[in-house]
């Protein structure tokens, strides 16, 4: 799959003028459909790496101090200490692999009863990890109550306002019936 993917020629095109063909011999092509397997094949030593350490966040026996979902790692920790160690694993795993961590594009977050907020400035390559109350996580609020509510009030209004637009199918939306709601879903009218 690689050599078929490395073998095919490349032309830029910028209005009419063209490149002359090239190959890419390296990387893949960003939200191409082989990203997130090889992403997720690329680190899994470091998830590996991680949870061998003993560290971070256990509920039971089983251990939640790293989680993955394609580019996306989140590390656990009920202790700031712990949280620095799998830090610091994971920069010397993208070391080795040349991979880079960007600690703008990083969140740090503390989940407490009482905030007292974060003592610790964790730091990624040498960088400060911003601080946050919360935070969007695979298209999920976490974080302070607030945040959700307000997301959730987001997302109830894109829905109002997607019901505004059945007007033009003759649809009243602070007059539909949950009835008129089924029928639409089980003939599927292409309505947006």
């Amino acid at each position: 799959m690689f050599k078929r993917m490395y073998a095919i020629w490349r032309i830029i095109k910028i209005g009419e003028e063209k490149s002359n063909p090239f190959r890419i011999t390296e990387g893949v092509k960003q939200r191409g459909i082989l990203s997130p397997y090889l992403f997720n094949f690329f680190i899994d030593q470091m998830l590996s790496e991680c949870t061998d350490l003993k560290v971070g966040a256990k509920i039971g026996e089983i251990n939640l101090s790293i989680l993955a979902y394609c580019d996306d790692i989140v590390l656990l920790s009920p202790s700031e200490k712990h949280i620095k160690i799998l830090l610091r694993t994971c920069e010397e795993y993208a070391k080795d692999w040349k991979i880079e961590f960007n600690a703008s594009k990083s969140a740090s977050m503390l989940f407490e009863k009482k905030s007292t907020g974060l003592k610790t400035d964790f730091k990624l390559n040498g960088s400060i990890i911003p601080k946050v109350q919360s935070l969007i996580y695979l298209g999920l609020p976490i974080g302070n109550q607030k945040s959700i509510n307000d997301f959730l009030e987001n997302k109830m209004k894109k829905v109002e306002k997607s019901f505004y637009s059945l007007n033009i199918v003759g649809c009243k939306p602070k007059l539909m019936k949950p009835e008129t709601i089924a029928f639409f879903q089980s003939t599927k009218i292409g309505v947006n």
